[in-house]
């Protein structure tokens, strides 16, 4: 099989910060969101095959990939400006918005903030709040990274993300994970990873006004699925599918499956 052909990156200042982009496709507008420790290359095995039906984009936020390495901390309400006008520029239209954990928690939170710019949402590793032991881990782990850099943090990043059985069947994506997360600027990582930390939206859930899916991995350790549950609790409205045997990092681990999950909110 013939790889695709990429289009050039292009470049925008979104809310202020210097922002990489890669747009493909014609159609419905559709923006994916990387996850922490990442770049918009994590989307390579997804964004062609949505490109056959949408006009997608897939960008880096927050220091990851290409983008702007600001010094000072930033929140998720900061990423999710980013995201905002990024749409505004590049499609100014409604996008569905399909994301992974902290890219997820991104789109969410750019759905709230700015609604005219979301059609809908597709939120693999889904949370609206992480919880406080989760968070003071998360922090625990910039002191590391901000003291020893990326190597600190790399072989539990890959043992947390990805089941064992994944690893061992598929090098190759591991060996791929390990090269993008270790490029990351360790002052990037470490200011998106305290923003993370501290994101809760859940006392704003009733403002989402578009419709929902979300996809819990049933092997993952950080959101595993009765936080999703959860979320359909609070909102009974919303879809639930569950991917049998994904861990953390489904865009890498379960491509196909994202990308139908995707096709599958898309209009007509």
């Amino acid at each position: 099989m013939s790889q695709p052909l990429f289009p050039p990156l292009q470049f925008v200042s979104a809310a202020g910060r210097a922002t990489p982009y890669r747009r493909m496709g014609s159609g419905p507008a559709v923006g994916l969101v990387h996850s922490l420790g990442g770049s918009l290359l994590n989307w390579d095995r997804v964004q062609p095959a949505l490109a056959e039906r949408a006009d997608t984009l897939v960008y880096d936020w927050g220091g990851h990939g290409g983008s702007e390495k600001a010094m000072e901390p930033f929140s998720m309400a900061d990423l999710g400006d980013q995201l905002a006008d990024l749409l505004g520029q590049v499609f100014g239209r409604p996008a569905l918005l399909a994301g992974v954990a902290a890219g997820s928690a991104i789109a969410l939170q750019c759905a709230l903030d700015h609604p005219e710019r979301v059609a809908g949402l597709v939120l693999g590793a889904p949370t609206s709040a992480v919880a406080e032991a989760t968070g003071q881990g998360m922090r625990e782990r910039v002191g590391l990274i901000r003291s020893g850099g990326m190597a600190t943090a790399v072989d539990a990043s890959v043992q947390a993300g990805f089941p064992e059985a994944f690893r061992e069947l598929h090098p190759e994506v591991i060996e791929r994970y390990r090269h993008e997360f270790m490029s990351v600027a360790p002052q990037a990582y470490a200011n998106s990873s305290d923003a993370f930390s501290r994101f809760d939206v859940s006392a704003r859930l009733s403002q989402v006004g578009v419709p929902v899916l979300l996809l819990p991995g049933e092997l993952d350790p950080y959101f595993p699925p009765p936080v999703a549950e959860g979320l359909r609790q609070r909102r009974p409205d919303w879809r639930l599918q569950l991917l049998p045997g994904v861990g953390h990092f489904e865009h890498l681990q379960a491509p196909d499956l994202i990308v139908q999950a995707v096709l599958s909110q898309l209009p007509g």
